[in-house]
């Protein structure tokens, strides 16, 4: 459903309901952008934890949400 379809349907707080929870960081929107295409080469998922590794640890609210 389109925006312009849900606000004819519902108010502009059920939008926000809707879409604050479910609204990702900066560093998870590229962790999903980045991840590789070949998930069966073995090398290729070694380079992306590398690099989502690097993505994710100057993050400091990911780290909190496992504390």
């Amino acid at each position: 459903m389109e925006t312009e379809q849900f606000l004819g349907h519902n108010s502009k707080e059920a939008l926000k309901l809707l879409l604050v929870p479910g609204r990702m960081t900066a560093t998870e929107s590229n962790i999903k952008h980045f991840k590789p295409v070949n998930s069966v080469n073995l090398g290729a998922n070694i380079v992306d934890v590398d690099k989502r590794a690097q993505l994710i640890a100057p993050d400091q609210s990911i780290k909190d949400h496992n504390n």
